[in-house]
């Protein structure tokens, strides 16, 4: 069996875009927490430097927990960026050579399927004997990055939601599936909206 998921994907995951605005409001929530940090303010507290020890008066600076969230969030902002870089990444390497049109384009499914199976994760495409289940895969497997990287609302098709993935089991038989039962059942409607009922098509 070949996975044509190519990463690890759940149904809460973010796209590229997605990555890429989270990490933008990362930044400006940093730049708001950096304006609050005033170096030079002032504040006194009595503490004791240890148990036991006599109180003593120590200064500190009161706004530098502004300072320590500005830096969380620039490394959040940070993970975001590198994850919509690995899902860009992701996508040029599964749509090498093909256009955006291309690979926005949901790939035409119903003249190379004779029939589809419903099974407890997803579905089973199978193909005619005409079919070439490794060129389908591939425009598949590409629409599929297509849509990890932009959004599957951007685009959409059917039998492509989020936390789904497609394996191509044989030379005649593509599955569609999910381990999250809720995006499994999502699968089964979206293939009866584009096939009808799962019985043999002609």
């Amino acid at each position: 069996m070949v996975s044509l998921a190519g990463c690890a994907h759940h149904s809460g995951a973010l796209t590229a875009s997605e990555h890429r605005e989270q990490a933008a409001l990362n930044q400006q929530r940093a730049a708001t927490e950096q304006k609050a940090y005033d170096p030079n303010a002032t504040a006194a507290a009595v503490v004791a430097p240890t148990p036991g020890a006599a109180m003593v008066m120590r200064l500190y600076n009161p706004t530098e927990a502004h300072l320590r969230e500005a830096d969380r969030q620039m490394s959040q902002a940070f993970e975001h960026l590198k994850a919509a870089q690995r899902l860009e990444g992701f996508e040029n390497q599964m749509c090498s050579g093909l256009s955006v049109a291309v690979r926005r384009a949901c790939p035409v499914l119903a003249p190379h399927v004779t029939s589809v199976e419903e099974v407890t994760n997803g579905v089973s495409l199978h193909l005619k004997p005409t079919a070439s289940a490794g060129e389908l895969g591939m425009l598949m497997r590409c629409h599929l990055a297509f849509a990890l990287a932009n959004g599957f609302d951007r685009e959409p098709c059917p039998l492509y939601v989020k936390g789904v993935q497609i394996d191509l089991l044989h030379d005649q038989q593509i599955d569609v599936v999910s381990s999250d039962p809720t995006v499994a059942v999502q699968v089964r409607v979206e293939a009866r909206r584009l096939f009808g009922e799962p019985l043999a098509l002609r």
